[in-house]
């Protein structure tokens, strides 16, 4: 039950597809819902209209995304940074303000080293739950330091921002 979640997982055909969807630019972006529920928050209750549906998934997705596309050639690593930042941020109508490095813009910024190789573990995460569906899994990439608006508020491990450092950011069409 911990992996309930919509759409479901889906089999190995499918999977190929996304892929190549993605490397074939059919596909406009990646992200994840981030639920990041805990094993009793999963737990059954008697009916699936009572499981909480979604898995944790936001600290873990560009070290699977660097892994399982750009090491097995599934997607060049240029494609990187538009399907996890450049048009998500168009199609939601806050570029330029985000998803690029150009004057003006809020210099949001991963420093990620593709060098690192780790093992997935829950315990060792930051997100709010005690699983992850990526549990054991070895990854190559790992997220070094990340800078908002120019500051840096995560290295070494620890987040270092301010709570409440957040900006609304409002759509605009462009």
């Amino acid at each position: 039950f911990l992996f309930t979640m919509t759409p479901p997982l889906r089999n190995d055909y499918d999977h190929d597809a996304l892929w190549e969807g993605l490397k074939n630019k059919e596909l406009d972006f990646i992200t994840t819902d981030h639920c990041p529920f805990t094993n009793a928050q999963k737990a059954w209750k008697g009916s699936f209209l009572d499981l909480p549906y979604g898995l944790p998934g936001v600290e873990t997705l560009l070290p699977l995304i660097y892994s399982e596309g750009v090491v097995k050639g599934r997607i060049a690593l240029t494609d990187v940074p538009l399907l996890l930042s450049e048009r998500p941020a168009r199609i939601n109508g806050i570029y330029p303000k985000k998803g690029t490095l150009r004057i003006g813009a809020d210099a949001d910024i991963v420093v990620f080293d593709p060098n690192e190789e780790w093992v997935i573990s829950a315990d060792k995460l930051h997100m709010a739950t005690d699983f992850s569906p990526y549990q054991g899994w070895t990854v190559n990439g790992r997220v070094d330091t990340v800078l908002l608006r120019g500051k840096v508020v995560y290295s070494d491990g620890e987040f270092r921002g301010e709570e409440g450092a957040g900006r609304f950011v409002p759509f605009s069409k462009q």
